[in-house]
């Protein structure tokens, strides 16, 4: 069928042509349809699809009005194969892209509903040309939802290697995220070449897709590629995962690496290295630290301890046995001891007046610390007038020789723009608890992360007992589950004492055990990054 053409043939959903008369004519079949394409939850599709283009222009799929989007509208009512397709329109800025911008077809390519047309300098609307390649994806495979990227990656890796038919790669760890696939599986991709219209990418594409049957992606030579799945999160977390291993293809390409089959255990890969470089032991050294604190539940405290002699307050506090104390963590006073010792000079700068401060390190739970400490700051971190006061005080003439650690972000901010280094330092905890029965919150498995709300989060126990776990969430989302790094998380736990465990799949930290596959441990003797003691 042509796409864009009307058809005598009823598109109409099932339960919807129930309500129709034999007597109807086909303008009125027509008119049923469009207003079906209107209603029934289509709108909310449309917002989805337009979010989507906008979060994948900021991600570099749909540059330059490239690339296209198209989510089938769920419906329990329908086969999938008979539900309504919103796509995003072809020649359009993606970003600014809004729900009443999109087209609605039938499962057949049948145009329902065509967008309103923009003032100057707005051209006309226009469905993708992308549209017959998205039917067949849908047809063929049943697929949910179809996408059609432009992203760099996925065109330089087709660049690569000019004769290459298949993009193959293994033992990543981001494979997983590929529907049918495993970390000891390989991902085949097929290639096929670009043509000056997408329309006439039909044939290779359709033949592509039934000749890699395993396969949910296809790519077109020097000019992207098109990604399905079952659902839009399905098409869009694989999407991710394309481009993430595309990207590493082409860094290991770049490190010498034979990137078809990167490093396992059935492979050795070697990589050129740069050696002998004198370096500065001393570069990064600050001469002074400032901690900035902002001591909760004792701002109460800040009034009667600059009003009442010390001795009364304490006097009084013992007298009802209580103990007043400063609680720390168990790093404060092995890095106030280390920087003691590197002739390093740490100050206290607080908005609480310089007897509280001195006060609080004379009794913490690590006894007095103030031996460790050159002096006190009252002030204001936003105010920058404070910030130069300081440097007037300790003599310091570059501000950048100061770091100002803080557990305040725009604290950190401001400091910085006042020309020190910045630090930002944070971690909960209920001191009415040991650290090793505190309570853990967890995000989720197989989630889109850049999605959740508090309400997603698990809360285990110490010991990994589950106390809390998410409401499911209806179709597509898939029912919650705990991650499966859970045991390792708990690890760190124990045997660190952790506060937090992050897992990260950066691209970075895969690389950087490729390089050397035989390799045991990362090592760093000093870079330009400061990082915190």
């Amino acid at each position: 069928m042509e796409i864009g053409k009307r058809s005598s043939n009823p598109y109409v959903p099932k339960h919807l042509r129930r309500k129709c008369t034999p007597i109807e004519s086909p303008i009125t079949s027509s008119k049923a349809a469009n207003a079906y394409a209107e209603t029934y939850g289509v709108y909310d599709t449309k917002a989805l699809v337009s979010e989507l283009c906008k979060q994948f222009y900021g991600l570099g799929w749909v540059l330059g009005t490239g690339g296209s989007v198209s989510v089938k509208v769920f419906d329990d009512k329908e086969p999938k194969s008979d539900q309504l397709i919103v796509m995003s329109p072809s020649g359009v800025q993606k970003e600014r892209m809004m729900p009443e911008d999109m087209y609605v077809l039938s499962s057949d390519g049948v145009v329902l509903s065509t967008p309103r047309s923009k003032s100057y300098p707005y051209n006309s609307p226009k469905c993708s040309e992308c549209t017959p390649l998205f039917l067949q994806a849908y047809k063929i495979r049943n697929a949910g939802a179809v996408i059609h990227s432009h992203g760099i990656e996925s065109c330089l890796v087709t660049m690569l290697r000019p004769l290459m038919k298949e993009f193959r790669i293994k033992h990543m760890e981001m494979i997983k995220g590929i529907e049918g696939h495993g970390y000891h599986d390989e991902l085949v991709i097929p290639i096929i070449e670009n043509t000056a219209k997408e329309g006439e990418l039909i044939d290779s594409f359709t033949e592509a897709i039934r000749s890699y049957p395993k396969s949910t992606a296809v790519l077109v030579r020097n000019h992207g590629v098109y990604i399905w799945g079952e659902t839009w999160i399905s098409a869009k977390t694989q999407a991710e995962c394309y481009h993430y291993l595309f990207d590493a293809a082409v860094k290991l390409h770049q490190l010498g690496l034979d990137w078809p089959s990167t490093p396992g255990n059935d492979t050795i890969c070697s990589v050129n290295t740069v050696r002998g470089l004198s370096l500065n032991l001393l570069r990064g050294v600050r001469s002074c630290i400032f901690i900035g604190i902002d001591i909760t539940h004792v701002s109460y405290l800040s009034d009667a301890l600059c009003s009442l002699a010390i001795h009364k307050l304490v006097s009084m506090f013992r007298s009802q046995r209580y103990t007043l104390q400063l609680r720390l963590f168990d790093d404060v006073p092995k890095a106030l001891q280390m920087w003691h010792a590197s002739g390093i000079k740490v100050y206290i700068f607080s908005g609480y007046c310089r007897k509280v401060q001195q006060f609080l390190f004379h009794h913490t739970n690590f006894g007095d610390l103030r031996k460790y400490l050159s002096g006190f700051f009252e002030g204001n971190a936003k105010d920058r007038r404070s910030f130069k006061e300081i440097f007037l005080t300790v003599g310091v003439d570059n501000p950048a020789d100061i770091l100002y650690v803080t557990d305040n972000l725009e604290e950190a901010n401001d400091a910085e723009a006042a020309g020190t280094g910045g630090s930002v330092s944070i971690k909960v905890h209920d001191f009415t608890k040991s650290n090793s029965d505190q309570l853990i919150v967890m995000s989720p498995s197989g989630v889109q992360k850049e999605r959740m709300v508090p309400e997603d989060m698990y809360v285990l126990s110490s010991n990994g007992v589950v106390l809390l776990t998410p409401l499911p969430k209806p179709y597509p989302y898939k029912f919650p589950k705990c991650s499966e790094c859970t045991p390792l998380f708990l690890q760190a736990y124990k045997i660190r004492k952790a506060g937090a465990v992050i897992y990260s799949h950066g691209i970075e930290a895969c690389l950087v055990t490729t390089i050397r596959p035989l390799m045991k441990e990362f090592r760093v003797i000093l870079s330009s990054i400061n990082v915190y003691a």
